[in-house]
């Protein structure tokens, strides 16, 4: 099989043309204690449902992994981004301008607000 008719390759022309890539990156701390194994594997079940490719990497919330795999998925033209929990990230002017060029992100966080407390 050629490179250039990959189905890697059709998507990225694809997303080149403007269309749908039809995939999403997810980006989350692969770090025990806590189960991300099995979240990682609920939310790829769920796009996969939904006819998404999910690109997984594993940040270790190590700053500069996250810095290059938004740079990544950005540069690769994905559909979205998810981001586990990256509270004690730094958003700096150049975090947040690479965020700015992804066409949608999900942001999951596991601090709660007051408004989240009062809902019924």
């Amino acid at each position: 099989m050629r490179r250039g008719n990959s189905a890697t390759g059709r998507i990225f022309r694809r997303g080149l043309r403007g269309g749908s890539t039809r995939t999403i990156g997810l980006l989350w701390s692969l770090c025990p204690p806590h189960p991300s194994i099995g979240q990682v594997r609920d939310i790829t079940s769920r796009l996969m449902n939904d006819h998404y490719a999910c690109l997984v990497a594993g940040s270790l919330s190590d700053p500069a992994i996250i810095r290059h795999s938004i740079k990544e998925f950005a540069d690769r033209l994905l559909d979205g981004v998810i981001l586990g929990d990256l509270a004690d990230m730094d958003y700096d002017t150049a975090l947040i301008a690479l965020l700015k060029r992804l066409p949608a992100l999900l942001r999951v966080t596991r601090k709660y607000t007051q408004a989240f407390l009062s809902i019924n």
